[in-house]
């Protein structure tokens, strides 16, 4: 049970146990821009927004987003590259607000990804998801 809640952790990105870390496979920058374009995107900040997006093969994509038990949307155009150390990062447009991160991906299981919290850059959503194409 014990590291069921840590890999759950990990997961929603809390505070998260080493061994975890270790035993993740982090993708290699080469894996990272094979992967990421096309891939799609769906988050979830600390206040409960939910944000959806495609990553373009040319670095840009449109998110969308919602507030939870609100019915309130919105849109905003964004961008994302690899960085030099292999990192994911991303930067969107909102209304008054900017989305700017950095982190390390690892796989997960069903072909889909997560963000590493540790060595990242930013204020990273509390989970995402990255389902590769």
């Amino acid at each position: 049970m014990k590291n069921l809640l840590a890999i759950g952790s990990a997961f929603l990105l809390l505070p998260w146990n080493t061994a975890v870390a270790q035993e993740a496979s982090v993708l290699t920058k080469d894996e990272l821009l094979r992967m990421l374009p096309g891939s799609t995107v769906v988050s979830t900040d600390q206040s409960g927004v939910n944000r959806r997006w495609t990553n373009e093969p040319d670095g840009n994509f449109f998110a969308s987003g919602s507030i939870l038990g609100r019915g309130i949307s919105f849109n905003a155009p964004g961008d994302w590259h690899v960085s030099n150390d292999g990192k994911y990062c991303v930067h969107i447009e909102w209304n008054r607000l900017y989305e700017n991160w950095c982190a390390l991906v690892w796989r997960t299981s069903g072909g889909k990804f997560t963000v590493v919290e540790k060595g990242s850059s930013g204020t990273l959503p509390q989970s995402i998801e990255i389902t590769g194409k």
